[in-house]
């Protein structure tokens, strides 16, 4: 599961996101539900990204493409308090 959404809509050759190597990297390469790759998402971010997170999700889009979203253009805390 996670690797398809790292690799959908991208190049094979194209770098990860830190967040989504973070994510790979909890998940231990196993297949994961949505439910869990978001957990895992979660965790790595900020408060204000947990909020937006939560918004998409209250707002009806599908977990799939909320996963797509962070995994592509999300950014960890570290990432964002640079």
């Amino acid at each position: 599961m996670f690797e398809l959404f790292t690799t959908r809509g991208s190049t094979p050759n194209a770098p990860r996101t830190e967040l989504a190597n973070r994510v790979k990297k909890h998940s231990k390469g196993r297949i994961l539900p949505k439910k869990d790759v978001l957990t895992l998402i979660k965790m790595q971010l900020t408060e204000e990204s947990k909020v937006k997170m939560d918004q998409m999700l209250e707002r009806g889009y599908k977990e799939s493409d909320v996963i797509e979203f962070f995994l592509t253009k999300g950014k960890t805390s570290e990432e964002e308090h640079r």
